[in-house]
């Protein structure tokens, strides 16, 4: 059974690396990002575990009343099971409830599911940013607004 934990311990930092490894092989955050992560007051996780396992995460860094959600990830086999959306919700109320009012987010352009994801959580469309992902995909940009 999947549950839901705030925050990011240093004993947790392996899995969460494991699970970035695991969705973005072509193009993963160092470990030491989610170590220094861990350190830091202005970001926030929350974590999907199955068991002690790390099966998923979300990271969002808030500063004042504007909010960056930074990664969101979820194990191939643990997909479509709603845990991104869960994990969406968790930390997007957790944001609100702390006088956020803008969220922003960077979404690969052919990640389909993502893009369709966000854009049922309310978040629209701003911009774009050129070749930004490997010097190859355009990242898209969303935002939302409470």
């Amino acid at each position: 059974m999947v549950t839901y934990k705030f925050g990011l311990d240093r004993a947790e930092v392996d899995g969460v690396y494991e699970t970035e490894k695991l969705c973005f092989p072509e193009d993963p955050w160092p470990r030491s990002a989610f170590s220094d992560d861990a350190d830091n007051p202005l970001v926030s996780y929350v974590l999907a575990k199955d068991g002690d396992k790390v099966v998923g995460y979300v990271a969002i860094y808030v500063i004042f009343e504007a909010a960056d959600i930074s990664n969101v990830a979820v194990r191939p086999e643990y997909r479509r099971q709603g845990i991104a959306r869960k994990l969406l919700n968790v930390v997007l109320s957790a944001a609100k409830e702390r006088g956020v009012m803008l969220v922003s987010l960077e979404v690969r352009e052919n990640n389909d599911a993502a893009i369709r994801l966000y854009e049922s959580l309310g978040f629209k469309y701003v911009a774009t940013r050129k070749k930004y992902y490997q010097n190859t995909y355009d990242a898209l940009i969303y935002q939302l607004q409470f």
